[in-house]
């Protein structure tokens, strides 16, 4: 996303071109021991992605995602000796979906046990304040938003198109397991 013209004088316009120049900043906690990752490895995935239904529509949309180029499968033995630096590994679940049976998610809210100890979770460790707290409030306003600009438009000989992002594609994930990457059982 590259913000231009219009989108730059917007109040957000700065923080997007930021943003696309510089990436998003994001601080989701501590390293992880390999201990931990472990032990949130061996968790697996929630039960709802166990279903036979859900695990083939995750093994079908990760295989698409990867021909598509946007990410590859590891295994954890592929990565136990070289850990990528800040990985943080969550239980995927299933939520049913209107245009396709499942949408897969990440549960970032999953406390993992290590040695009887329960651990903070992905959300419960990320920094809020790097992200601009104006800019969530502002989703209720959309439509309302949307309304006005109708409502208030001078040129009735134009007819208003809508569009809806799909940003599915613009996530990495990454989907690993003792021994087969998708061995969901």
């Amino acid at each position: 996303m590259l913000p231009r013209h219009e989108a730059l004088t917007h109040p957000a316009g700065p923080d997007l071109l930021r943003y696309t120049v510089d990436g998003c900043p994001v601080d989701c906690g501590e390293q992880w021991t390999k201990q931990r990752i472990e032990a949130a490895i061996a968790k697996g995935a929630h039960a709802s992605a166990k279903a036979p239904g859900a695990a083939e529509a995750c093994r079908k949309e990760a295989l698409e995602r990867v021909a598509d180029g946007c990410c590859r499968l590891v295994t954890w033995k592929d990565i136990a000796d070289n850990i990528p630096p800040n990985l943080k590994v969550s239980p995927i679940a299933a939520v049913p979906h209107k245009s396709r049976i499942y949408r897969m998610i990440l549960d970032l809210s999953y406390q993992i046990k290590v040695n009887g100890k329960k651990l903070q979770s992905v959300n419960e460790t990320s920094d809020k304040d790097l992200v601009p707290q104006h800019a969530m409030y502002e989703l209720g306003n959309v439509i309302p938003r949307l309304i006005w600009a109708m409502a208030t438009s001078l040129d009735t000989s134009t007819p208003f198109l809508f569009t809806k992002v799909d940003l599915k594609d613009g996530y990495w994930r990454m989907c690993v397991n003792a021994d087969d990457a998708w061995n969901f059982a």
